[in-house]
């Protein structure tokens, strides 16, 4: 059942409080949890279009989930991943030096390190871009980063 606006209007105020107090449970903040609410509707509307979407509750609830818990992995990811200036700085590497660095990378790796790191892309999106599976962009970019950390070696204190 493809919704209509009226029926994307009743879904709202049927559905979006119980979707909000989900979300908080999950993310344990208030504009955050209202934000994931809005992207998930959003995300219906974006995949509802000639599909039959059997249950849209379920749909909405699994939609804010998969975007509260892409966000944690995200995050993850920048907090833990090397980036090449950070490459650089643990070294005691000028900035310019990383940027070289990250020139002397194969492409495909280092599309994967810039569109990972700078854009802040998940490996699925990725992979979208770069006409890749998941799978292919998250070994470019592991790859990438050990390259980065080859030529960037960190400094014996």
């Amino acid at each position: 059942m493809t919704p209509s606006a009226d029926s994307m209007a009743g879904l709202y105020d049927r559905v979006s409080r119980r979707l909000y107090a989900y979300a908080l449970s999950l993310t344990g903040d208030a504009a955050r949890s209202e934000d994931v609410v809005h992207d998930a509707f959003v995300r219906l509307l974006q995949y509802a279009p000639g599909r039959d979407v059997s249950s849209l509750e379920g749909f909405l609830f699994t939609a804010t989930r998969n975007l509260i818990m892409d966000e944690r992995r995200r995050r993850a990811v920048r907090q833990n991943a090397p980036a090449p200036l950070a490459l650089a700085q643990a070294s005691g590497v000028p900035d310019e030096a990383a940027s070289r660095a990250l020139g002397q990378i194969p492409e495909e790796q280092r599309e994967a390190v810039v569109l990972k790191i700078y854009a802040e892309l998940t490996f699925a999106e990725i992979g979208e871009v770069t006409g890749t599976s998941l799978a292919t962009a998250a070994g470019r970019y592991r790859l990438g980063i050990e390259k980065l950390a080859q030529l960037l070696p960190r400094s014996e204190a």
